[in-house]
């Protein structure tokens, strides 16, 4: 365990690579929320338990693997688990001690938008790990003006995409123009931006 604290890569288990870039301000929850399925599959093929990134962003509520809800209740006392914890044992309640996982998860609809938002958070989980340099904020913030100014071009060809842009455009514009330097909103700005140019949240911060 202590090797393990003193490993460097451990930061690209977290987003402390992105720290100034990335606003962290309401981005992860304060208690545990997992997949029951994953949890199981991984027990029955006797991989690792683990607790992946991805469950820990706050408007992650899906497993895109299992399509089920992440549960945030404990199955057998109906305790929220906080996510740091003096008895904690990967994949256990801490209060109760029982297993957590489930062969059976609560199926969900997933609406476009949630999806998007997965995929923009996976994307970034997975393109940390290959960064030469860490992102930083001027960098990001000049790719966002060019992006801006494509879109100016398009709506000005364009009428119907006005439609399409005008309130990314908006936003984009606010934070360009009065936020350049303050970490900006993975979920409400970085990745409707990505989307709506047709690139991956990777792509922007690499």
């Amino acid at each position: 365990l202590l090797s393990d604290r003193l490993r460097q890569d451990l930061k690209f288990l977290s987003c402390l690579t992105s720290k100034g870039v990335i606003s962290d301000r309401g981005l992860f929850r304060q208690d545990l929320a997992w997949c029951p399925q994953c949890f199981e599959q991984w027990r029955q093929e006797k991989k690792p338990i683990y607790e992946p990134l991805l469950w820990s962003f706050r408007d992650v509520n899906f497993c895109p693997q299992h399509n089920c809800h992440l549960c945030d209740r404990c199955p057998h006392c109906n305790s929220q688990l906080k996510a740091i914890a003096n008895s904690l044992r990967l994949g256990f309640c801490s209060r109760c001690k029982n297993w957590l996982g489930s062969e059976r998860g609560s199926a969900v609809n997933v609406i476009e938008s949630d999806r998007q938002i997965i995929e923009g958070i996976c994307d970034l989980i997975a393109i940390t790990p290959s960064l030469k340099f860490p992102p930083t904020l001027s960098d990001v913030i000049r790719k966002l003006q060019l992006i801006h100014f494509c879109f100016e071009q398009v709506t000005r060809q364009d009428l119907i995409q006005v439609i399409a842009l005008g309130k990314i455009m908006e936003q984009l514009k606010i934070t360009l123009t009065q936020h350049s330097n303050k970490p900006l909103n993975l979920i409400k700005l970085l990745i409707p931006v990505c989307d709506r140019a047709k690139i991956s949240i990777a792509q922007l911060f690499d």
